[in-house]
């Protein structure tokens, strides 16, 4: 590995995060904006569904801290260092799994029915962009180290089978 090689602090992680979060936040307008509210769930259904999402975002926003902040993961992109405990010994993707997280929370604060299947386009589009990007680029850096890592953790959701143990 040479000294330089490491990966950029801001990849195209932002930018899919972003595209993301403005399409969650578009869900809690559309049906104010439509006048469409039989696409929203009322009831106590709409209040479950709100303070899991509130959950979801409150969990999602402490995730991400501790993945940039405690993990310190720039200053192990910097050094040329795989990040791989704190939070990323959870998930190799913390930050973007605080992102979905916060999506998810905000698409179910929403109660917008249209949109809760957006969860899934979101995962898709994630893991197809993190397998093209990132994921290439450490292990050109890292190697079998990076191998490894990927045998042992999961991309995006924590493998909760490891936590029965």
């Amino acid at each position: 590995m040479k000294v330089k090689d490491h990966l950029p602090l801001y990849g195209v992680g932002p930018l899919l995060c972003g595209v993301m979060a403005a399409v969650s936040l578009a869900a809690l307008i559309y049906p104010k904006v439509s006048g469409n509210s039989a696409i929203v769930i009322h009831g106590i259904m709409r209040i479950v569904a709100g303070v899991c999402g509130v959950f979801l975002m409150a969990f999602s926003i402490a995730l991400w801290i501790y993945a940039v902040k405690k993990s310190d993961i720039d200053a192990g992109i910097l050094e040329n260092r795989l990040v791989t405990d704190g939070a990323y010994a959870l998930t190799r993707n913390p930050i973007y799994s605080a992102v979905l997280l916060l999506c998810i929370g905000i698409l179910l604060l929403a109660g917008n029915l249209l949109e809760i299947p957006l969860t899934l386009v979101f995962r898709l589009f994630l893991t197809m962009a993190l397998k093209e990007t990132e994921e290439k680029w450490l292990l050109d850096i890292y190697g079998e180290e990076y191998a490894q890592y990927c045998a042992r953790v999961n991309r995006i959701w924590p493998d909760l089978k490891k936590f029965r143990q």
